[in-house]
């Protein structure tokens, strides 16, 4: 898709972005194809950030067990 204009004309209705927390972004949504779209997306970062911190104490405690180191 190419326009012929090379300018872009924002709108008042795309001038109120901002960075929302999930809880009020999802009572501002209308749809709720929107509102599950944000859910999910939520859950699966959650998701991930968990698994990594996870990840990176399980490695830590392994370096820690490699030097001699009781930690337990």
């Amino acid at each position: 898709m190419e326009s012929p204009k090379p300018d872009v004309a924002l709108t008042g209705e795309f001038m109120g972005g901002g960075f929302y927390k999930v809880s009020e972004a999802l009572e501002m949504l209308t749809h709720s194809k929107e509102k599950s779209l944000v859910d999910v997306s939520y859950k699966s970062i959650r998701t991930t950030r968990r698994r990594k911190i996870i990840l990176h104490i399980f490695v830590y405690l392994h370096l820690l067990e490699d030097k001699g180191s009781t930690y337990i």
